[in-house]
């Protein structure tokens, strides 16, 4: 019973963690980026090794009008 218990744990701790980071993707967001390379990493493997430009390409502007957003906010929270 110690390895289910072990199991179990490790299981709830990996759980608690991904949301954590699902939160704060959230409210910084870099939701759109981290699902984007999530697909790349698991079900666009294959595509995204045979066009890596092109995902780095897509992965980079995702993250470039995240940084984008994050100015203009700060633009509207000076003014």
């Amino acid at each position: 019973m110690p390895i289910a218990a072990l199991i179990s744990l490790c299981l709830t701790v990996g759980l608690f963690i991904l949301s954590l980071i699902f939160r704060v993707a959230g409210k910084l967001r870099l939701m759109a980026p981290i699902l984007c390379f999530l697909l790349f990493a698991t079900v666009l493997n294959k595509w995204a090794g045979e066009h890596e430009t092109l995902a780095f390409i897509i992965l980079f502007s995702l993250l470039g009008l995240t940084v984008l957003s994050w100015v203009v906010s700060l633009v509207k929270v000076i003014r």
